[in-house]
């Protein structure tokens, strides 16, 4: 199958991969990549205008991965940050973050 789009791990995201465990990471990276193939808001879901979130359970908890799409590129998502979730809302703070993130990633990349 096709992919949708493509996937962006900004820094703060790859950080926050290398610190989970194998197990949890490759789970994560299936997830991106399934959800990148097939719309399923199990897995990928809007959170607001803007952020996006990928959505994965592992036995030690669930994993959020925020994210947003390149709006100059449909066909591109690009992941800011990720978190251990422990409460049933996405932290303020957590999505105060991506949007920052975007802000940034859009100021760095105007030329493109």
């Amino acid at each position: 199958m096709k992919a949708r789009f493509d996937i962006l791990l900004l820094k703060p995201a790859r950080d926050f991969l290398i610190k989970l465990d194998e197990k949890s990471r490759k789970k994560v990276f299936y997830i991106l990549k399934k959800s990148s193939i097939q719309n399923d808001p199990r897995f990928f879901k809007k959170l607001n205008a803007n952020i996006w979130e990928f959505r994965i359970r592992t036995l030690r908890g669930q994993i959020r991965m925020l994210a947003f799409f390149d709006s100059r590129s449909g066909a591109l998502v690009v992941c800011t940050n990720g978190f251990l979730k422990k409460v049933s809302k996405v932290p303020s703070v957590e999505l105060l973050r991506a949007e920052n993130m975007r802000k940034q990633y859009y100021l760095e990349n105007e030329s493109i």
